[in-house]
């Protein structure tokens, strides 16, 4: 109860969090929602099949019959003309025509003039042709054109006299908790416009800037701008409205900005900032295309233009009005125009309501919540389809919202949530368990410890005065193979995994006591020769004993350690041992270790048969076992850790059993140590 408490607690703190970082929305999480925006555009493409208006492109074929940008201005005149005969309802010129036309005779007469001091004369040209930004002007005068210029947000402009541009004509309606119009759209700090003399001729005008994300895309675009207390429409509102006459537009505002705004009986949904999310119908060339030297060449029938909403742009790489969009990486920037004047006029738009956004807000509190929940009550596989079912719920839903109501929901951090909280959780849980599972395997340890003890146990009750030796034999053959580690006959075997098998096995071997009758184990004088040879089947019964567990457990490294002490840790160095008579590096290590360490407990303790030897006289009978009985290189390692020895003596001493203290023999100096071994 106490872990799912722990599990849910870190579940809703995540949850509270990512609702946190959702209103505050950090550099990496808008990142991701504009992914998560794009990827939604993309998978719910439907096309579109009634465009409204119509490009008339200075294409790279144009540029290369009539020659490079820019054109001289009679030739955009010219082309101006065309569109209007062809029955243009209006024209947006995604131009700007910043600078006087160099090309002009009488800009031409001017330049020679003052750079060679020559008098240039153009004979027979009437005066209405030498100014070419003249003829443009009349041809704008002619028809519903507007004209585009660009607004700077974070610089002031170049023109060095005063831009006329068109303001629009706006009307603000509100609740009387309304945002103050003055905090509302963007502010321009500058402007590049047209001269004079074209702007003038224009009946209207727009600014041409998109508004791009941090991560450089254009999904959302300014309809109106501020600038020097005035608002400005774009190109694409300024032509809309030339088109059908209309003069004013109303922003409806709430308390967060603009809401949305109202052309006629068109209800445009914006951001609070008054931008409108582009609805992009596909990639480039969705719209109709006409090269700019087929119209001037005549090539192009009425039908194809008239009561058409035209705009004038280029696609030529060169030009560099090439826009990055959700579905194209190079988008003329004169499609984006043609695109909202088509999403206004089609009424097809696309939106992110205040509800959109508290929706997602909550769902990351509910759905968090409950992934934590589930997550806190199942397995983690259930948890991981859950989560999975979840999310792609909650996608095919945002799916579902913008096909059908055209409204953008971003389930982006409700998914991240939940996958952090499967991530947290499943780590958490993973860690609870490897804890309950380290608590577990330390208590099988000391169950599997205790379990050994009294296997151990078990036989040595058989001789109640010996007590203390499991513990010490143990702890005097871990002493010594501690000390061998570093010896080069030792170390490959002697590892900290081998010395803590050691440890745990060496209590078992004497197990095999339990099946030695009593008469013999606890005979109080020498055993005759068939006696002996029953003790010595305790190695072998020890040996099967191990051997019938192990058939049942499969092998097992422990118990091939014990099988080695148990089997041959009566066997000695010179060979006379038992019971296979192994001689030298025959016989294991786990059996000579053992050996050395049950002959030195026997002898300072307390037997039926004798009395406790003190240490130093059983330190004694060790070293004349050298190299017959015991491995020289374990009893010379013995010899410099002795002390050791008798300090395990007395930290396990049986009372009465033992003389590590040393007093004298009371009884014969000469001792049966196959009796004592055994």
């Amino acid at each position: 109860m106490r872990e799912r408490l722990h599990v849910l607690v870190v579940g809703i703190s995540i949850s509270i969090l990512f609702a946190c970082i959702y209103v505050y929305k950090p550099t990496l999480f808008v990142f991701l929602e504009n992914k998560t925006y794009d990827t939604l555009l993309r998978s719910t493409l439907k096309g579109h099949d009634k465009a409204l208006p119509v490009i008339v492109d200075l294409d790279e074929r144009s540029l290369s019959q009539l020659g490079q940008w820019p054109w001289p201005r009679y030739r955009v005149a010219t082309l101006l003309s065309k569109i209007q005969e062809l029955g243009a309802t209006s024209i947006g010129i995604d131009i700007v025509f910043a600078e006087e036309d160099q090309t002009s005779p009488k800009q031409l007469q001017s330049s020679i003039k003052q750079e060679l001091n020559i008098n240039l004369q153009f004979q027979g040209l009437p005066d209405e042709l030498k100014d070419n930004d003249a003829l443009l002007a009349k041809a704008l005068a002619r028809g519903n054109h507007s004209l585009g210029y660009k607004l700077l947000t974070n610089q002031d402009g170049n023109n060095k006299t005063p831009c006329l541009i068109h303001p629009q004509n706006i009307i603000f309606v509100g609740t009387s908790n309304s945002m103050p119009k003055e905090n509302t759209l963007f502010n321009a700090k500058g402007v590049v416009c047209n001269i004079n003399t074209l702007a003038q001729a224009a009946q209207s005008s727009g600014f041409i800037n998109t508004l791009s994300d941090i991560d450089g895309v254009q999904r959302r675009t300014p309809l109106l701008m501020r600038y020097q207390g005035k608002i400005y429409p774009s190109l694409a509102l300024a032509t809309l409205m030339q088109a059908f006459d209309k003069r004013q537009v109303i922003i409806n505002t709430n308390s967060t900005g603009i809401e949305s705004l109202l052309i006629n009986d068109t209800l445009i949904p914006t951001d609070p900032y008054g931008n409108l999310l582009i609805n992009y119908y596909g990639r480039g060339r969705t719209f109709e295309y006409i090269s700019a030297v087929d119209l001037l060449s005549d090539k192009i029938p009425k039908e194809k233009i008239n009561n058409r909403v035209v705009l004038i742009g280029t696609s030529a790489t060169g030009l560099s009005d090439l826009r990055v969009t959700p579905l194209d990486a190079e988008f003329p920037g004169v499609e984006i125009q043609a695109t909202i004047i088509d999403n206004i006029l089609n009424k097809e738009f696309i939106s992110r309501p205040y509800y959109a956004i508290a929706f997602e807000f909550l769902s990351i509190l509910c759905w968090g919540i409950i992934s934590a929940i589930l997550l806190a009550y199942s397995r983690a596989g259930w948890s991981f389809i859950l989560l999975i079912t979840l999310s792609c719920g909650m996608w095919y839903g945002a799916e579902w919202a913008l096909i059908y109501w055209s409204v953008i929901v971003l389930p982006t951090v409700t998914i991240l949530t939940q996958f952090t909280n499967f991530s947290a959780i499943t780590l958490l849980k993973y860690w609870q368990e490897e804890k309950k599972a380290k608590q577990q395997a330390a208590a099988l340890v000391q169950a599997q410890n205790v379990t050994i003890r009294g296997l151990a146990s078990l036989a040595e009750t058989r001789d109640p005065e010996t007590g203390g030796h499991i513990l010490r034999t143990q702890h005097y053959v871990k002493l010594l193979g501690e000390h061998l580690r570093t010896h080069p006959k030792f170390k490959d075997f002697l590892t900290d995994d081998t010395i803590d098998k050691l440890f745990k096995m060496a209590p078992l071997h004497d197990i095999g006591k339990v099946g030695v009758p009593d008469r013999i184990l606890l005979k109080p004088g020498h055993l005759t020769p068939e006696e002996f040879e029953q003790m010595k089947l305790h190695t072998v019964h020890g040996y099967k004993t191990i051997q019938t567990i192990e058939e049942d457990l499969g092998p097992n490294p422990f118990l091939f350690i014990a099988k080695q002490i148990i089997y041959s840790h009566q066997e000695k160095w010179d060979g006379s041992g038992y019971p296979q008579g192994l001689k030298g590096e025959e016989i294991p290590i786990p059996g000579r270790l053992m050996a050395l360490a049950d002959v030195y407990d026997a002898l300072i303790s307390k037997r039926v048969y004798k009395k406790a030897i003190p240490h130093d006289k059983a330190v004694g009978i060790i070293l004349h076992g050298r190299g017959t009985h015991f491995d020289p290189d374990i009893t010379d390692a013995f010899m410099e850790i002795h002390e050791a020895f008798r300090v395990i003596a007395l930290q396990f001493i049986d009372q009465n059993s033992t003389a590590v203290e040393g007093s004298q023999l009371d009884h014969p100096a000469t001792i049966d140590q196959d009796k004592v071994a055994g």
